[in-house]
């Protein structure tokens, strides 16, 4: 089944105009990203907020990046209402490594010492049986490709596994499974969505899934790109982490960026891009 960006584009825009609180979350998340990067708190912080309104459910990394820039204007209450939803929600305890967070750790102090209990609050809000399985399945293809004894009828079998679970319980998304395992069955969509053979999984999952926020716009564009460049040796449509775009022309770029904001990505800009690199400044 040949892969139509025209046909996911025309189904997404079509569902969004009843749901459109995922993508403007998207971008006032990234605005907020951006002016914290450029150290204006005081409106990053304002934007967070405004975001989060937009949807039921807010990913536990933006929850982390609103709780730092509020340490940074030292509200402290508000950074601990958000480091602690982060845990409750999606089990994510990312801000303890955060620089900021760690200059003012004797601010957290109750915070930490009721990490414990927060931890135990979302294994009993989560489906813990869906996350124990996907971790499962993704520690086995871990370890398949560690000891590089991967084979395509092995891939084929973990990924019909998944696409089981998925059958069962629904999308493995971070409200279900959480933070960490949620990335876990990402590695394996990505690695089998990416093929032309599953094509149509991925139109299907993109149009279900990516309007909801359960399928996050960066793990859809890092793997419909691969999926144009590797396999179809066609030009990617976002450009995302895959071919450097310093050469490409102002107007290129500019409707990249709009590509890119119609699905609630970082545009160009936000990223560093070296030889084979991309690093993400925002």
């Amino acid at each position: 089944m040949k892969l139509s960006y025209t046909i996911i584009l025309i189904n997404f825009f079509c569902s969004f105009i009843y749901s459109q609180n995922y993508t403007d979350y998207y971008n006032q998340s990234n605005k907020a990203d951006s002016l914290k990067f450029h150290k204006n708190y005081e409106m990053a912080l304002i934007n967070y907020e405004e975001a989060f309104k937009l949807v039921n459910f807010v990913h536990s990394d933006k929850l982390i990046s609103a709780g730092v820039t509020a340490i940074n204007l030292k509200k402290f209450d508000v950074a601990n209402n958000y480091f602690e939803k982060a845990v409750k929600q999606s089990g994510n305890k990312n801000f303890l490594t955060s620089k900021d967070f760690k200059k003012n750790k004797e601010k957290f102090k109750n915070l930490i010492d009721n990490l414990p209990q927060l931890e135990t609050e979302f294994s009993t809000k989560t489906n813990l049986n869906y996350k124990i399985k996907i971790d499962s399945l993704y520690t086995l293809d871990q370890n398949i490709r560690i000891k590089k004894t991967l084979t395509q009828e092995k891939d084929d079998l973990i990924f019909k596994a998944l696409l089981k679970l998925i059958e069962t319980y629904g999308f493995p998304s971070e409200k279900e499974i959480g933070y960490k395992s949620s990335k876990n069955a990402n590695i394996i969509l990505h690695h089998n969505l990416r093929l032309i053979k599953n094509e149509n999984f991925l139109i299907d999952f993109s149009n279900k899934h990516l309007k909801s926020g359960e399928y996050r716009p960066e793990d859809f564009a890092w793997t419909i790109d691969q999926n144009y460049v590797w396999f179809k040796k066609q030009k990617p449509i976002y450009y995302f982490q895959i071919i450097p775009t310093k050469y490409l022309s102002d107007e290129i770029k500019l409707d990249i960026n709009k590509k890119r904001k119609g699905i609630g990505l970082k545009p160009i800009e936000a990223y560093k891009e070296g030889k084979n690199t991309f690093r993400l400044l925002w």
